[in-house]
């Protein structure tokens, strides 16, 4: 035969069975003959992520664990090399309409919408600075193709409307 004989691959078998019927073996003696066999040590993880808003705010160890916290809402998150930053972190307030920096230059609002009648979309920014007037733009999105300020989007939406706020909002 190609793999050997039948009844070698039997015996085999014979013997596995035997070894599980028979259990494991336990260390004989008294219990302070026997060796104590302590748990791995616990590593600290390398990476650590503060939810600050969200869900449930708190310190995840990994992405995993924090990700379900911050889908579906307004959140702010932030990945931290160690925990004591993570909880520093956290214990910033925010609220929904703060900057996140303690003291901005400038502040950027950008809106965009489209109208289903005529089939056109539009955006708007809105600069606000802490030193000089604030100023604001406007104008319709771009889908002319040879145009250098178009987007890369051939129809009009809410969204080329939001993109494109935020295009000129960086230029």
């Amino acid at each position: 035969m190609r793999f050997g004989k039948p009844e070698s691959r039997l015996s085999t078998s014979k013997s596995r069975r035997t070894q599980c019927r028979s259990g494991p073996e336990y260390p004989s003696g008294t219990p302070a003959q026997v060796q104590t066999v302590l748990p791995r040590p616990i590593k600290e993880p390398k990476v650590f992520y503060g939810v600050r808003l969200g869900h449930v705010p708190g310190v995840y160890t990994s992405w995993k664990e924090a990700k379900p916290h911050t889908v579906g809402i307004w959140s702010d998150y932030k990945r931290f090399k160690s925990r004591k930053e993570a909880e520093e972190y956290i214990a910033q307030p925010l609220t929904l309409g703060q900057p996140p920096l303690s003291n901005p230059d400038i502040v950027l609002y950008t809106d965009g919408s489209a109208s289903l009648d005529p089939a056109s979309a539009g955006w708007g920014v809105f600069i606000s600075r802490t030193q000089a007037s604030s100023a604001s733009l406007w104008g319709a999105v771009i889908t002319d193709c040879t145009d250098s300020d178009w987007i890369g989007e051939s129809r009009s939406t809410n969204d080329t409307g939001m993109i494109s706020a935020f295009y000129h909002a960086l230029q």
